[in-house]
């Protein structure tokens, strides 16, 4: 089978694990005039892969379209006859549009938490004013990476990051309500083939910066049946085929899960550990053609994926570190040594499976200690100290787990 990647720099691992079975075409797409030296060089050295510069159209039994942003792409292709896995210039809008995404919660009834849409800085500064000492989250639309979702009680803070956005015309921006504390934020990735979501889903916790917890779960034993189910005739309307991954807030007393973001494309770091399935390219391409699912060959029921970083992204070094478990974000290879590429301070993930939770996390601490990258740090200790909280989370979920027998920390 032969697969077209179009990736943002994100994909690197899916393309060198489609490569031992598939002949796959890997091309990183760049919205700027002239593309990056990361762009151009990521993947290079990779024999097993065709890394292209320039992007042309080989006769692909489908396309993996990685991130958003290229929707009207995976529209032309489809109409010429190409499934793509991904991509849809509607759905992605729940990620980029953030009034459009409290607009389809409201059409399908889906609580949400408290919000406002602003349509120009001097609004949002106003109401910044007006609830001085209330937590709110302040989320620009469209702007991605150099200009972040942030959490504020303060107008005067407000208005110093809000200003640079004054002199935009075509501005939204949504404020919502921060939840309180004894809320669980939670998520869960999943796969849609234009009819339905399989089950099961992958119902994942994360520690940012430190470390993401999986675990496979039925849709029906999990705290998003609801909102799966209103969310299905939305997709089903767009033909959507590909992911389909959403975080937000659970109220552990009225267990009810408030969405607070939505995404079709494959995240870091989660989503690197969906690299481990072997069967993964042959099951995204059923579903780019919207047929009914096969079964998917999951390692285990549970997954750990620690990303690897850098406080130092100005230079190129190389990486030693154990195959397959690691997934590099960036790389080259040369003399069968792979390379860190700079100016990203993430370096890549170690991932694991397991039906056992101690031993998941034991396999992980073993795998991240022959990780040898220099400058390079990661925070799975961190994680683990905290690990005896994150499974908590999970006990209204699932059967109990014995976390007397788990010795992690330490």
């Amino acid at each position: 089978m032969k697969i077209l990647i179009i990736d943002t720099n994100l994909a690197l691992p899916f393309a060198l694990a489609f490569s031992k079975q598939h002949e796959v075409d890997y091309f990183i797409g760049s919205f700027n005039p002239y593309p990056t030296m990361e762009e151009v060089i990521s993947g290079w050295g990779f024999r097993e892969i065709n890394k292209i510069s320039n992007f042309v159209i080989n006769n692909p039994d489908f396309v993996f379209i990685v991130d958003v942003g290229f929707g009207g792409l995976a529209d032309f292709f489809r109409k010429n006859g190409i499934p793509v896995f991904n991509g849809n210039k509607v759905i992605e809008n729940l990620e980029t549009d953030r009034a459009f995404f409290y607009s389809i919660m409201q059409q399908y009834n889906i609580p949400v938490a408290e919000y406002h849409v602003f349509k120009s800085v001097e609004e949002a500064i106003r109401f910044a004013k007006e609830h001085e000492g209330e937590y709110w989250v302040y989320k620009p639309s469209y702007i991605r990476g150099s200009f972040e979702t942030f959490i504020s009680n303060n107008s005067e803070e407000v208005t110093q990051r809000l200003l640079p956005l004054s002199i935009i015309d075509d501005f939204t921006l949504v404020a919502e309500k921060k939840f309180p504390d004894n809320y669980v934020e939670i998520g869960f990735d999943s796969f849609f083939n234009g009819k339905e979501f399989y089950n099961p889903i992958f119902f994942t916790i994360e520690i940012k910066g430190a470390a993401n917890f999986t675990m496979v779960t039925n849709i029906e034993d999990s705290p998003f049946e609801d909102f799966l189910n209103k969310i299905k005739p939305f997709l089903q309307e767009y033909n959507y085929r590909g992911m389909f991954n959403m975080e937000g807030f659970y109220n552990p007393t009225t267990h009810i899960f408030y969405p607070i973001d939505a995404t079709i494309r494959n995240p870091f770091i989660c989503s690197y550990a969906y690299v481990d399935i072997p069967n993964l390219a042959e099951f995204m391409y059923a579903v780019a053609r919207g047929e009914d699912f096969p079964e998917l060959k999951i390692p285990g029921r549970y997954s750990l994926q620690v990303g690897i970083y850098t406080d130092n992204p100005t230079y190129i070094r190389e990486i030693e570190a154990p195959l397959p478990q690691f997934k590099p974000r960036r790389a080259i290879k040369h003399d069968n040594k792979i390379f860190y590429i700079p100016n990203d301070v993430t370096i890549g993930a170690i991932t694991v499976w397991s039906n056992e939770i101690d031993n998941l996390f034991n396999q992980a601490r073993e795998l991240v200690e022959k990780v040898k990258v220099s400058e390079s740090y990661q925070q799975l200790e961190y994680f683990l100290t905290h690990s005896h909280d994150i499974i908590e989370m999970f006990l209204p979920f699932q059967e109990k787990i014995n976390l007397f027998k788990l010795e992690l920390t330490g």
